[in-house]
């Protein structure tokens, strides 16, 4: 069994999300051989670099209200998110963030973020139905304020 073909079984059994990672070094290694290297290698760094917004579960839309639940999945311009106003709105909304993601929260409340890893829909949608040990904000924050601090965590001004 090659290198390739092993990393991919070791991908499945360390996590649902590697899987990709493994089924695209075979896929190359299938394509190309072993001088595929390079190209798996720029394809695992893509596929843990991008986290998507999940499927919602009953119990995310349960703990938020029936009007947030509803609410269609925003769009995400590149005016939008290169727009200050809303790195301004994000910044108040943040204070309440803050405590658990920001510098001051480190080591320990919650998992340091990591922009680069992720899209505006992850962050809009953490923001509005939480996550493993994250409260849902989304009937807190307006559905503006949640967009503008995807907008602002995906900036180049955003300092965890």
């Amino acid at each position: 069994m090659s290198a390739w073909r092993k990393l991919a079984v070791a991908c499945v059994v360390c996590s649902p999300a590697m899987f990709v990672v493994g089924s695209l070094a075979t896929a190359i290694e299938g394509e190309t051989g072993d001088t595929a290297t390079p190209r798996a290698a720029q394809g695992i760094v893509l596929a843990q670099t991008l986290m998507e917004a999940p499927e919602l579960t009953p119990e995310q839309l349960e703990a938020v209200s029936p009007e947030v639940a509803a609410e269609e999945e925003p769009e995400f311009t590149e005016e939008f998110m290169a727009d200050p106003a809303n790195f301004e709105i994000a910044k108040t909304v943040w204070e309440t963030c803050g405590g658990c993601h920001g510098s001051r929260a480190y080591p320990g409340k919650a998992p340091k973020l990591k922009p680069k890893r992720y899209t505006p829909g992850f962050v809009f949608h953490q923001s509005t139905f939480g996550g493993v040990k994250m409260p849902p904000f989304g009937d807190v924050f307006t559905r503006e304020e949640r967009m503008a601090v995807a907008a602002w965590v995906l900036s180049k001004e955003f300092a965890p």
